[in-house]
C-alpha cells in the first residue's frame, strides 16, 4: 500500500487519526505500507473541480439561462465563475490530467493501492436552512480555495 506522507500532512488531525487507524488495521492483517511521493497528486483536486465544474456548467446551461434566480447564491457564484474559464484553460487542465494519470500509473508499478485522504477535513454541519440557502457554503468554499491556492500558488 503506497502512502504519500505529504498528502496526509495536509489533512486535519481528525482525518489523519482515522487514516492512521485504518492503515494500522491493514498492517495487522499483513499489508505492507510503502512511502511514495508524487508531486502532481497535490493538484488532483483542483484538476477534478475544474473538469467537473465545467462539465456541470455545460449540462445545466439551459436551466441556468432560464432560471438563474432559482439557483442558490453559491451556485450562482460558481456558475458565473465557471462561465469565465476559457477553452485554452480547460485544455491545459486536461493535459495536466493526462500527466497525473501517467504519474499514478508509474506509482502502481510498485504498489497495489494508494492510501490517500479523500478530504482535508471532516464535513461541515448542514442544517435544513443551510441546505436551502447555501448558508455556510461560502466559508467552506473559502477554506477549499485557500487550500487550492496554497497548493498551486
Amino acid at each position: 500500500i503506497g502512502v504519500d506522507p505529504d498528502e496526509w500532512a495536509e489533512a486535519s488531525s481528525a482525518v489523519q487519526q482515522a487514516g492512521r487507524a485504518a492503515l494500522k488495521a491493514l498492517e495487522r492483517e499483513g499489508a505492507v505500507l510503502v512511502d511514495v511521493s508524487e508531486n502532481l497528486l497535490r493538484y488532483a483536486p483542483a484538476m477534478g473541480y475544474l473538469a467537473i465544474g465545467l462539465e456541470t456548467r455545460e449540462l445545466l446551461r439551459a436551466e441556468w439561462e432560464a432560471h438563474t434566480a432559482a439557483f442558490t447564491a453559491d451556485l450562482q457564484v460558481s456558475m458565473s465563475v465557471l462561465a469565465e474559464i476559457s477553452a485554452l484553460d480547460y485544455l491545459d487542465s486536461q493535459r495536466l490530467r493526462v500527466g497525473l494519470r501517467s504519474a499514478v500509473a508509474r506509482l502502481f508499478r510498485d504498489v497495489d493501492l494508494l492510501a490517500l485522504p479523500t478530504t482535508v477535513d471532516t464535513a461541515s454541519p448542514v442544517t435544513e436552512s443551510s441546505a436551502i440557502t447555501g448558508e455556510g457554503v461560502f466559508e467552506t468554499l473559502k477554506v477549499v480555495c485557500k487550500q487550492v491556492i496554497a497548493k498551486t500558488g
